[in-house]
């Protein structure tokens, strides 16, 4: 039996009503925490004007602090503003995900959601 788990990184953050150039979305279970053995997640994100650098993290810790998070995908904003709704497959048997943005100087992220 085959099924798929999809859950929100980083709901809709306007830049403009935050007003931060660094966050930490909250950590999600991954795949390696779900289903022992699947180690695909697609993580796809909408951004509208975004200036700034979105890391996707992956951690292979059970009870993790910030410092066993790693970038596992790097979209990056910092010279072009982005408007686009992309995806990645990023490949690891992570226990833990969650994305970190950083230089967030403008735009709107739609949202950061993952699956596998």
């Amino acid at each position: 039996m085959s099924y798929s788990t999809s859950l929100l990184l980083l709901p809709q953050t306007d830049h403009s009503l935050v007003n931060k150039t660094f966050m930490l979305g909250e950590k999600v279970p991954g795949a390696g925490f779900v289903l022992t053995g699947k180690s695909v997640h697609t993580v796809t994100w909408k951004l509208t004007n975004f200036k700034g650098l979105l890391k996707f993290q992956g951690t292979l810790v059970q009870d993790p602090t910030d410092a066993d998070f790693f970038d596992t995908h790097i979209v990056d904003g910092r010279t072009n503003a982005l408007t686009e709704t992309k995806y990645a497959n990023v490949e690891g048997n992570y226990v833990w995900v969650r994305v970190a943005i950083y230089q967030f100087t403008s735009g709107i992220i739609q949202y950061v959601k993952v699956s596998y």
